[in-house]
């Protein structure tokens, strides 16, 4: 049996991660509201691993459980409230957080457009 070197100790290995998923679930969530339902059923706050997103997240938890509207408008000002929106990057995340699913989107609708 082959036992830890000082090296396997020494360097710790990211645990799994897709940054590209994680944008694009807080994306669709912006994109469409009654994804934040599906969400909520399979995803946790912990399991995003960038803690910018991790906060964004909960902020749209947040919302949802006031009934209110999540969009980038409302996001914000959440964000603000809780004294988190510089840390997450500035007002201008929440639009990027949503680039990479509307981006795919966009890309899409020639094809689901195409005469038939």
């Amino acid at each position: 049996m082959k036992s830890l070197s000082a090296v396997d100790l020494a360097s710790p290995k990211l645990p799994p991660q897709n940054v590209e998923a994680e944008q694009s679930v807080l994306g669709a969530i912006l994109l469409d509201n009654t994804a934040m339902a599906k969400a909520m059923e399979i995803l946790t706050d912990e399991e995003f691993y960038r803690t910018a997103h991790r906060k964004i997240y909960q902020a749209m938890l947040e919302l949802s459980d006031r009934g209110e509207v999540i969009d980038q408008i409302t996001l914000t000002e959440c964000l603000k409230g809780r004294s988190e929106l510089e840390s997450v990057g500035g007002g201008g995340l929440s639009g990027r957080a949503g680039a990479s699913c509307s981006n795919r989107s966009k890309r899409s609708l020639p094809q689901q457009n195409r005469p038939r």
